[in-house]
């Protein structure tokens, strides 16, 4: 594959998950060469993202939201993530440190499994 396909197959992808995020308005992360940005994605062309981000103050009960539109250029952008799942932290640490009785259920469920 040669590098502009290349270039152009990872920039598709790129503009595809963004639109994504733009349709089902989840925040996303995008990490440059110089800073990161946070936010919702609220417009997306061939060239630029616009990314909203919201800023609350949790220690002054008193403080103002205060909001932020960053335009970034498409092409400047050098990582890029999104939520796929989200998990409470009493889900999270019973995954990584199932019960007895979850690890004998998981247990019969792949015994009964197998052909």
């Amino acid at each position: 594959m040669t590098q502009a396909k290349q270039s152009a197959s990872i920039s598709d992808l790129l503009r595809k998950r963004l639109q994504e995020a733009l349709q089902q308005g989840t925040e996303v992360r995008i990490r440059l060469a110089s800073s990161n940005f946070y936010g919702v994605p609220v417009h997306l062309d061939s060239e630029f993202v616009e990314i909203l981000c919201l800023f609350v103050d949790d220690t002054d009960d008193s403080a103002l939201c205060e909001r932020a539109v960053w335009l970034i250029r498409l092409s400047e952008i050098v990582a890029f993530s999104y939520p796929i799942d989200s998990w409470s932290k009493e889900r999270l640490e019973a995954l990584l440190h199932p019960t007895e009785e979850q690890a004998e259920a998981r247990n019969s469920d792949t015994k009964n499994s197998d052909p």
